[in-house]
């Protein structure tokens, strides 16, 4: 009775030893991308979801109707100073 390995069986003829580096390989990317990927969240998270400057604002708030035109170009002119 013989006993194959992962990736050394009859069936890879021979390049079990690829399947393995390739299974490692994704293996350590994963790790390092749930490591790295929560640090980046976190970072998002203290940052605060789409940080945006103060002219981006402006602009929201003159579409949403929130403020005058007069209004708007002053604080844009403002900003810009």
């Amino acid at each position: 009775m013989m006993y194959y390995s992962f990736g050394q069986g009859p069936f890879f003829f021979g390049f079990g030893w690829i399947f393995s580096l390739i299974f490692w390989f994704l293996v350590i990317w994963l790790i390092f991308g749930l490591i790295f990927g929560s640090r980046r969240r976190h970072h998002r998270l203290y940052r605060g979801w789409g940080s945006s400057n103060a002219l981006d604002v402006l602009n929201e708030r003159y579409a949403k109707g929130e403020i005058s035109k007069q209004e708007y170009e002053e604080k844009k002119k403002d900003l810009l100073s």
